[in-house]
């Protein structure tokens, strides 16, 4: 049974959640530090979300038996995120860093599990983009927006900096 545990639930992260849950038959566990943005993320399909702590890896361990997530998907990537992916990632499993947080996640042959594959990702292909938007317009996923008129840009970028955003930030002109 695959498990898959994605960290800091903003907009991108609740497309990968419906993704991963329209897709696969992956459990997906969220992890976040907000309750709204917990809330949210059980509201898009995680079978479980909880608080990102140093406790985070030990419930993810004990909700597979020991295993450990089969995929990890750190949407900050900063130092301590992608310590705890890698805390919650088992053995030949795969985390993988998205957010630019300029930070990451230290790998060693002592500090992660064996066969653990760490790797970044930026964007998809068009392709795939194309793929999302066709999803989206079935009514596969659903994207939620907040949208600012053009003079409250600034407002926009102070909520997003302030994590009070659930969701896209669009500003509109």
């Amino acid at each position: 049974h695959r498990l898959a545990v994605v960290a800091d639930i903003a907009e991108p992260i609740s497309v990968a959640i419906q993704l991963l849950r329209e897709l696969t038959s992956t459990r997906v566990i969220a992890l976040d530090i907000g309750q709204d943005k917990l809330d949210f993320a059980k509201e898009n399909g995680a079978h479980e979300a909880f608080t990102s702590s140093p406790e985070a890896a030990d419930k993810v361990k004990s909700l597979t038996g020991g295993r450990g997530a089969t995929v990890v998907l750190d949407f900050v990537g900063a130092d301590v995120t992608g310590d705890l992916a890698v805390s919650c990632g088992g053995v030949g499993s795969a985390v993988i860093v998205i957010g630019a947080g300029m930070g990451g996640a230290k790998v060693g042959l002592t500090s992660t599990p064996y066969n653990m594959t760490v790797s970044t990702s930026l964007w998809g292909r068009r392709k795939e983009l194309l793929e999302l938007v066709e999803m989206a317009k079935r009514g596969q996923i659903k994207i939620k927006t907040t949208t600012y008129p053009i003079d409250d840009g600034e407002q926009a970028y102070q909520d997003m900096h302030a994590g009070s955003i659930v969701g896209r930030a669009i500003v509109v002109p």
